[in-house]
């Protein structure tokens, strides 16, 4: 049976996802689920970063990727080891992106789960809407500041709860990349009009992956 997304797998085994390899966007997340092994919750969110960052970079593009296909159709994603983090192949067309992810400030994954019992944290949305464009804004800014070459696209994972107000990202957020996305949930949104999209996806866009909602990790 399918796995049902809607936010990153909750474990990961030690492994690096496929890399330099075009997949269609559902084929990955496929994939991925494949290799999820029985490791615990504690031991994800303990691991250091680098062990479980590709598979969520991985999720994030074949997510994003998805969304994409729906007006782009046979558009595949490939992850990379290097820069950029992966690629989107749409017709002839390869787009290199780069990732981040954003998440709520002082939050700490190793916290969130001790001997698999989950520990209940504050659920506010209306906080995270709210700061959170400072939070992406910051983001974006950073990865400008790593002055990449050629100049990538850039695809902002907003891990957090609640949906960020647009409206205040697009009127401070600078604009130094060929697009700038965000991935909220299983939704994209392209922040400012580009010269390879124009003015698609302006407005939240679903991914058309079908989603469950697993316990909150967020």
């Amino acid at each position: 049976m399918m796995r049902k997304y809607d936010q990153p797998p909750d474990k990961t085994s030690k492994m690096n996802v496929e890399t330099n390899t075009f997949f269609l966007p559902i084929d990955l997340l496929n994939g991925i689920d494949n290799k999820i092994d029985s490791a615990s919750e504690k031991v994800f969110f303990s691991s250091p970063k680098t062990e479980y960052q590709k598979m969520r970079e991985a999720w994030a593009a074949s997510v994003f990727c998805s969304a994409l296909s729906r007006s782009h159709p046979g558009s595949k994603v490939g992850i990379l080891e290097e820069f950029p983090d992966f690629e989107i192949k749409i017709g002839s067309d390869t787009l290199k992106y780069e990732f981040t992810e954003v998440m709520k400030p002082n939050r700490k994954r190793s916290e969130e789960y001790r001997d698999k019992t989950e520990i209940l944290r504050e659920y506010r949305p209306a906080k995270c809407s709210q700061e959170g464009p400072d939070w992406i804004i910051e983001a974006v800014e950073k990865k400008i500041r790593k002055n990449y070459r050629p100049i990538p696209h850039l695809l902002v994972y907003a891990n957090f709860e609640g949906r960020p107000d647009i409206v205040a990202i697009r009127a401070k957020c600078p604009n130094e990349f060929l697009s700038t996305w965000i991935l909220c949930g299983t939704d994209i949104i392209q922040l400012f009009p580009s010269k390879y999209f124009g003015e698609e996806y302006m407005d939240w866009a679903p991914s058309g992956i079908d989603s469950f909602h697993p316990r909150q990790t967020q």
